[in-house]
C-alpha cells in the first residue's frame, strides 16, 4: 500500500501524468489500495 500512495504522489503533480496509457491509473490504484486495506483489516475504514 505504501508503494502505491508513493507512485500517486510522484504522479499527482506532473503536468503530463495524464499522458499514460491509462488516464484513471489515480483512482484505480486508490481502489485496489482500498480493497487490500479491507481486505487485511476487516474492522478499520
Amino acid at each position: 500500500m505504501a508503494i502505491g500512495l508513493a507512485v500517486l504522489l510522484l504522479c499527482a503533480g506532473r503536468p503530463g501524468a495524464e499522458l499514460g496509457t491509462t488516464p484513471n491509473i489515480k483512482h484505480i490504484v486508490m481502489g485496489r489500495c482500498y480493497e487490500y486495506s479491507t481486505l487485511v483489516n476487516p474492522g478499520v475504514r
